[in-house]
Protein backbone atom coordinates (compact mmCIF):
# COMPACT_ATOMS: atom_id res chain seq x y z
CA UNK A 1 0.00 0.00 0.00
CA UNK A 2 2.98 2.50 0.56
CA UNK A 3 3.91 2.00 -3.04
CA UNK A 4 1.13 2.61 -4.38
CA UNK A 5 0.49 5.97 -2.11
CA UNK A 6 3.61 7.23 -3.25
CA UNK A 7 3.38 6.51 -6.83
CA UNK A 8 0.21 8.44 -6.72
CA UNK A 9 1.19 11.06 -4.97
CA UNK A 10 4.71 11.04 -7.49
CA UNK A 11 2.29 11.00 -10.64
CA UNK A 12 -0.20 13.95 -9.04
CA UNK A 13 3.55 16.20 -8.49
CA UNK A 14 4.00 15.44 -12.36
CA UNK A 15 0.66 16.17 -12.98
CA UNK A 16 1.06 19.59 -10.91
CA UNK A 17 4.34 20.28 -12.70
CA UNK A 18 3.17 19.88 -16.19
CA UNK A 19 -0.02 22.11 -15.40
CA UNK A 20 2.31 24.64 -13.87
CA UNK A 21 4.53 24.48 -16.86
CA UNK A 22 1.55 24.64 -19.18
CA UNK A 23 0.26 27.91 -17.80
CA UNK A 24 3.58 29.60 -17.77
CA UNK A 25 3.81 28.63 -21.97
CA UNK A 26 0.41 29.99 -22.54
CA UNK A 27 0.92 33.14 -20.26
CA UNK A 28 3.97 33.64 -21.95
CA UNK A 29 2.49 32.93 -25.39
CA UNK A 30 -0.14 35.31 -24.64
CA UNK A 31 2.37 37.89 -24.35
CA UNK A 32 4.39 37.09 -27.34
CA UNK A 33 1.05 37.82 -29.38
CA UNK A 34 0.46 41.26 -28.10
CA UNK A 35 4.07 42.01 -28.27
CA UNK A 36 4.19 40.45 -31.46
CA UNK A 37 1.23 42.93 -33.00
CA UNK A 38 2.44 45.73 -31.40
CA UNK A 39 5.95 45.44 -33.30
CA UNK A 40 3.95 44.72 -36.55
CA UNK A 41 1.91 48.32 -35.99
CA UNK A 42 5.74 49.80 -35.67
CA UNK A 43 7.09 48.53 -38.49
CA UNK A 44 3.98 49.43 -40.62
CA UNK A 45 4.56 53.30 -39.23
CA UNK A 46 7.63 52.96 -40.30
CA UNK A 47 7.26 51.21 -43.39
CA UNK A 48 4.52 53.86 -44.24
CA UNK A 49 7.18 56.96 -43.34
CA UNK A 50 8.99 55.27 -45.79
CA UNK A 51 7.33 55.87 -48.82
CA UNK A 52 6.16 59.77 -47.29
CA UNK A 53 10.24 60.28 -47.21
CA UNK A 54 10.73 58.98 -50.81
CA UNK A 55 8.06 61.32 -52.35
CA UNK A 56 9.56 64.31 -50.74
CA UNK A 57 10.53 66.69 -52.95
CA UNK A 58 12.85 70.27 -52.37
CA UNK A 59 11.06 71.35 -55.06
CA UNK A 60 8.28 72.82 -52.55
CA UNK A 61 10.77 74.86 -50.88
CA UNK A 62 9.54 78.02 -49.10
CA UNK A 63 10.55 81.31 -51.28
CA UNK A 64 11.82 83.62 -48.50
CA UNK A 65 14.31 80.73 -47.79
CA UNK A 66 17.96 81.87 -48.12
CA UNK A 67 20.12 80.39 -50.81
CA UNK A 68 21.91 78.46 -47.81
CA UNK A 69 19.17 77.17 -45.85
CA UNK A 70 17.82 75.86 -49.02
CA UNK A 71 20.94 73.76 -49.82
CA UNK A 72 20.78 72.64 -46.05
CA UNK A 73 17.19 71.44 -46.65
CA UNK A 74 18.14 69.98 -50.13
CA UNK A 75 21.04 67.94 -48.46
CA UNK A 76 19.39 66.90 -45.20
CA UNK A 77 15.66 65.56 -47.69
CA UNK A 78 18.93 63.63 -49.70
CA UNK A 79 20.34 62.24 -46.53
CA UNK A 80 16.93 61.19 -45.11
CA UNK A 81 15.80 59.45 -48.46
CA UNK A 82 19.65 57.29 -47.96
CA UNK A 83 19.25 57.15 -44.41
CA UNK A 84 15.37 56.08 -43.74
CA UNK A 85 15.57 52.90 -45.93
CA UNK A 86 18.39 51.68 -44.23
CA UNK A 87 17.26 52.30 -40.72
CA UNK A 88 14.01 50.61 -41.73
CA UNK A 89 15.70 47.67 -42.70
CA UNK A 90 17.38 47.82 -39.92
CA UNK A 91 14.39 47.49 -37.46
CA UNK A 92 12.62 44.73 -40.06
CA UNK A 93 15.71 42.88 -38.80
CA UNK A 94 15.14 43.51 -35.49
CA UNK A 95 11.58 42.77 -35.08
CA UNK A 96 12.28 39.35 -36.77
CA UNK A 97 15.01 38.99 -34.30
CA UNK A 98 12.75 39.66 -31.30
CA UNK A 99 9.76 37.89 -32.72
CA UNK A 100 11.97 34.17 -32.62
CA UNK A 101 13.56 35.29 -29.27
CA UNK A 102 9.45 35.42 -27.70
CA UNK A 103 8.73 32.46 -29.33
CA UNK A 104 11.59 30.54 -28.09
CA UNK A 105 11.11 32.70 -24.58
CA UNK A 106 7.57 31.67 -24.35
CA UNK A 107 7.92 27.73 -25.45
CA UNK A 108 11.24 27.51 -23.04
CA UNK A 109 11.00 25.74 -19.35
CA UNK A 110 14.47 26.11 -18.91
CA UNK A 111 15.41 29.07 -16.86
CA UNK A 112 18.98 29.40 -18.05
CA UNK A 113 18.23 29.59 -21.60
CA UNK A 114 15.49 32.03 -19.98
CA UNK A 115 18.55 34.23 -19.10
CA UNK A 116 20.33 34.38 -22.24
CA UNK A 117 17.32 35.39 -24.35
CA UNK A 118 16.88 38.24 -22.27
CA UNK A 119 19.89 39.44 -22.06
CA UNK A 120 20.31 39.14 -25.93
CA UNK A 121 16.70 40.83 -25.88
CA UNK A 122 18.07 44.07 -24.09
CA UNK A 123 20.67 45.01 -26.95
CA UNK A 124 19.36 45.84 -30.58
CA UNK A 125 21.43 43.02 -32.50
CA UNK A 126 20.29 44.95 -35.50
CA UNK A 127 20.22 48.40 -35.37
CA UNK A 128 23.32 50.55 -36.47
CA UNK A 129 23.79 52.92 -33.68
CA UNK A 130 25.37 55.34 -36.52
CA UNK A 131 22.26 55.38 -38.64
CA UNK A 132 20.61 56.99 -35.50
CA UNK A 133 23.38 59.42 -35.06
CA UNK A 134 22.52 60.37 -38.42
CA UNK A 135 18.87 60.76 -37.95
CA UNK A 136 19.32 62.59 -35.68
CA UNK A 137 21.93 65.00 -37.25
CA UNK A 138 18.72 65.39 -39.96
CA UNK A 139 16.06 66.10 -37.66
CA UNK A 140 17.91 69.29 -35.86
Amino acid sequence: MTFNNKAKESISLIDDKIDKYYNTVKANDDLMIIVNSNMKNLIKKCHNLLRLVQKIDSIFVVEDMVKNEEDLLKFKINQLKDVWPLFVACIDKEYEFKKDALRDFSYNIDNHTDIAILSSWKHYVYIDYSLINKLYSIVV
